[in-house]
């Protein structure tokens, strides 16, 4: 059998099932940072003190972006609200935690690049903070029913019946009309939700309402941000956007209602059958859209491959022989694929070798028929760079010596965040060589000398553009970036005097060239108010940018000295990513319902065939077209005071009941935990009483992360009679006990990359009794290290890892010693993953005459002790599924083999203890952990089930 546990927390409506063993790292937040804090009449702003040029103008605009907010959803959070700003992956994204007693928002302030995700904005921090204050003031709407508020009022965590019933759709797509609607900018009105809505229903990929919720197909996380909100849009203008707020109302109704019966209530139909409606008027409009554009004409050039899901830019090398593509897939990191950019023979050889095999089928029935593929066949990698630690290798740029590829990974800094840095491929050896070291930087391209790299450096909320010695890897600014003004991906002038770059200011994407010498930069505009962006230069000095006039993005050649703009191509979805070869072929990516494929279009066939006049789609064709221009709400700014030093934050305590059912026997517990938004006090104090053979008693730990050294502090009172588990007696009586002690440890985590670690050093005192043990003491210290390293090879990752303790001390008058060592094989990337672990250990032997070392010898089974720290009884050997005393002795053997599906993880187990290692028994069994760091702006602590 196999022991469930259960530790109740709601969070989000979700119940966390756990037996808290003290408290755990912090998730997200870096507590050891100097942050501060600024309070507003409804908000509390924590943040690290790098991020206040971000964090200030956002705060000054809280309380006018909820007062908008407010308005249109028709509720305020009744709880102040507490706004958490940090960088932990340098990636745009936020969430909300819409707790009714306790409402969180989450800001990472790294803006986003021009994609079909995003739109252009104002500012990231509107836009963000506008959306994720959405999610609040529309999920934290109360209950009106009184037996749904006293229920909720008795359970740890509180969660708005609005919250509880709506589908994901509707609770991104909602919050993403706000963001349209207040803002009049973001996904609502970009080019790329009309393109993802266009070219899905032109493919007939439109999700159903089935499939709204999904996120199994490319983008369909995205389809409940884009699709959810075009569909509340249409369900607003149909009944008047008052309909919206009557849906809430219904929902959050004294008579209790599902989703589906609130929102007939309101619309007449349920949403599935209206959705059927929506569906068929875009699919018409899809059509318009797309007779609209072959009545001029379509031009998109040559397919060169095709692919599926988020395919990386194509990098064409200087002399144009090759090109360097990111290919990726739903399941695996993605690789670096280097091709041929003509037909290098060996696509010949494969092809040759396809037809002998046709020939050969059909020789063999000539009744067959022969397969027939629209497509280019598969372009065989000349080379491939692999992950590293499941962190791919993105950006490539060729330098001059057409053998050499600056590219950027994410790279762990060591304390839970991770940047990206530069790194050069070699693609003659195989070496990569790393250039940066936690400098946040992206989107290198080196010059022609290949000395330096034009780069993009993002921190603390701002992307700037910098100059990056490729010897030393020290960058300096050339074009700095702000909250409000965004750079993107540079690319050098033939010639090496100019950078062309993208630029987010003043509401849209802007094309600039910057002098390389003196960082003077200008826009390249022909002034028609279009989005420009992602430039890059052709052979005679031009420049092939992405441009949205007419609202669809499309290629077009720019002229950096009269700023003329020609339309390159007509299509019917979206273009991104251009490269131009030495030849003038422009290589680049086209949209598709499964992903991004590679094109490729000659300039001069562009230009004798002509794609002007652009054709503008009509308006009235969205969501299908982009929607009209909107100026947005402006929000005013108020003066906030501050900000303060953060020092131990606002307090908060969660009560949690939980309960532990095993063969050892039962328990219940309750914990009451006290924690600070970011993590750097915790207090959680717990106790529990069952069944003799369970573990019963009380604690109280604390944990402090003020420095790169994490202090903890426990004191204790447990008993435990494994002698009287319910599963039967296998534990000798010698090891049934009631333990009253404290303990110090201080721990040290780095995590490098291809390398992490972890040193925990303590001791403890207590007192013992256990059989002819009364009110001995018991004193000890131990030391214990974990470290693993990775290593990645053509997909297949693996992960060795060494987990040591060794202790000493004194119990009862006796003096004793242990140590055990685990070593670990973990890999990857293959269909099932497998892990591989063996254990020994040893401590002092003990006789008839040393109670107090027959105590300290190793006792197998049960689960992990739930009240006090393991390390300071390193004699148990936790296996839940089975009773205590399975195996025990001096000696310890165990090797276990498992892998994991579906969340679960199937194990084998071969243990044996005692004087000597002889007597294996078999566990076979399938678990599942959860392991739930400190969640402090949630007021919850690390539990582990």
């Amino acid at each position: 059998m196999h022991p469930r546990r259960i530790h109740g927390a709601a969070l989000a409506a979700l119940l966390l099932l756990a037996a808290a063993p003290p408290v755990r790292a912090q998730y997200l937040t870096r507590p050891e940072r100097d942050w501060e804090s600024i309070e507003t009449a409804h908000f509390r702003l924590h943040f690290p003190a790098e991020m206040r040029g971000w964090v200030l103008p956002v705060a000054e605009r809280m309380e006018s972006y909820a007062a908008a907010v407010n308005a249109l959803v028709g509720n305020a959070p009744a709880a102040r609200v507490t706004v958490m700003v940090e960088d932990p992956g340098n990636v745009s994204n936020g969430f909300a935690v819409p707790l009714l007693e306790a409402p969180v928002i989450f800001l990472w302030p790294t803006p986003p690049s021009p994609t079909p995700g995003f739109g252009q904005h104002r500012g990231w921090g509107e836009v963000l903070a506008v959306h994720e204050y959405g999610h609040v003031a529309h999920l934290t709407i109360p209950s009106r029913n009184p037996a749904e508020r006293l229920l909720w009022r008795l359970l740890p965590a509180r969660v708005g019946p609005v919250a509880r019933k709506s589908p994901a759709w509707v609770i991104e797509g909602y919050a993403t009309y706000l963001e349209g609607r207040l803002t009049g900018s973001g996904r609502p009105h970009s080019v790329g939700r009309a393109a993802v809505m266009r070219q899905w229903a032109l493919e007939g990929r439109l999700p159903t309402y089935a499939q709204l919720d999904g996120a199994t197909t490319y983008l369909g996380g995205s389809m409940r941000y884009l699709v959810g909100s075009a569909f509340l849009e249409w369900l607003a203008e149909r009944k008047g956007e008052a309909s919206l707020d009557h849906l809430w109302r219904r929902m959050s109704a004294r008579q209790r209602r599902s989703f589906a019966e609130a929102f007939r209530g309101v619309y007449g139909a349920g949403p599935d059958d209206l959705y059927g409606a929506f569906f068929t008027e875009v699919m018409a409009k899809a059509l318009e859209g797309r007779r609209q554009l072959q009545a001029a004409g379509i031009v998109e050039g040559e397919l060169v491959q095709k692919l599926a899901w988020g395919t990386g830019e194509p990098a064409l090398s200087r002399d144009g022989e090759r090109v360097a593509v990111v290919l990726r897939t739903p399941s695996q990191p993605s690789r670096l694929a280097i091709w041929s950019s003509h037909d290098d023979g060996r696509d010949s050889a494969s092809a040759g070798a396809r037809a002998r095999r046709v020939a050969r089928m059909l020789e063999r029935d000539p009744l067959d028929v022969a397969p027939f593929d629209s497509f280019p066949p598969p372009r065989r990698a000349l080379q491939m760079l692999y992950a590293v630690g499941g962190r791919g290798h993105e950006n490539p740029r060729w330098f001059a010596d057409n053998a050499r590829l600056l590219v950027s990974r994410d790279e762990p800094l060591g304390d839970g965040a991770v940047r990206p840095d530069l790194f050069i491929w070699d693609t003659r050896n195989g070496h990569v060589q790393r250039v940066t070291h936690g400098a946040g930087i992206r989107w290198g391209d080196p010059s022609p000398d290949g000395t330096r790299a034009a780069a993009v450096r993002c921190d603390a909320g701002s992307c700037g553009l910098v100059l990056v010695d490729l010897g030393s890897g020290r960058w300096t600014p050339i074009a700095p970036g702000s909250p409000t003004v965004t750079w993107h991906r540079p690319r050098w002038s033939p010639d090496g005097r100019r950078i062309a770059a993208s630029v987010q200011r003043d509401g849209r994407w802007w094309t600039y060239v910057v002098d390389a010498a003196t960082g003077s930069a200008r826009p390249v505009d022909p002034g028609d108010g279009a989005n420009r962006h992602s430039p890059s230069w052709t052979p005679e000095g031009t420049l092939v940018v992405v441009s949205e006039r007419g609202g669809v993005a499309n290629l077009e050649l720019l002229d950096p000295e009269s700023n003329v703009p020609r339309t390159l191509t007509r299509v019917l979805g979206s273009v991104a990513a251009p490269d131009v070869g030495p030849r003038g072929d422009i290589w680049y990516l086209a949209l598709h319902a499964k992903g991004y494929d590679v094109r490729r279009l000659p300039l001069h066939q562009a230009l004798a065939n002509g794609a002007d006049p652009v054709v503008a789609l009509d308006a009235r064709l969205a969501p299908a077209a982009v929607e009209p221009p909107d100026v947005g709400r402006s929000f005013t700014a108020h003066a906030v005071a501050g900000p303060q030093s953060y020092g131990a934050g606002p307090r908060a305590w969660r009560v949690l009941p939980g309960a532990s059912l095993g063969p050892d026997g039962d328990m219940v517990s309750l914990m009451a935990a006290n924690v600070d938004p970011v993590g750097r006090l915790s207090a959680v104090a717990q106790g529990g009483v069952g069944s003799r053979g369970a573990w019963r008693g009380g604690s109280l730990a604390a944990a402090l992360r003020l420095w790169p050294v994490r202090l903890e502090a426990s004191g204790w009172h447990v008993e435990q009679a494994p002698s009287r588990q319910a599963a039967g007696r296998l534990a000798a009586s010698d090891i049934d006990a009631r333990l009253s002690g404290a303990g110090l440890a201080a721990r040290f985590d780095r995590d490098r990359g291809g390398g992490r670690y972890s040193l925990r050093a303590g001791g403890s005192l207590a007192r013992l009794d256990a059989g002819a043990l009364a009110g001995a003491s018991r004193a000890m210290g131990f030391a214990e290290m974990h470290a693993a390293v990775e290593w990645s090879r053509r997909g297949i990752v693996a992960r060795p890892q060494l987990r040591a303790q060794v202790a000493q001390g004194e119990t009862g008058g006796d003096s004793w010693r242990r140590g055990w060592a685990t070593v670990a094989l973990a890999l990857g990337g293959t269909p099932l993953p497998l892990r591989a672990e063996a254990t020994i250990g040893a401590t002092t032997a003990a006789d008839a005459g040393t109670p107090g070392r027959a105590f300290e010898q190793f006792a197998v089974g049960g689960g992990d002790p739930p009240f006090l720290d393991g390390a300071y009884l390193g004699q148990r050997v936790a296996i839940p599924a089975v009773p205590v005393g399975l195996a025990s002795g001096r000696r310890l053997g165990l090797v276990k083999l498992s892998t994991r599906i579906a969340g679960a993880q199937p194990y084998a187990i071969w243990v044996a203890a005692g004087d000597s290692l002889t007597r294996f028994q078999r566990v076979l069994g399938v678990e599942r952990e959860w392991d739930v760091p400190t969640i402090g702006f949630a007021r919850l602590p690390g539990v582990r089930a």
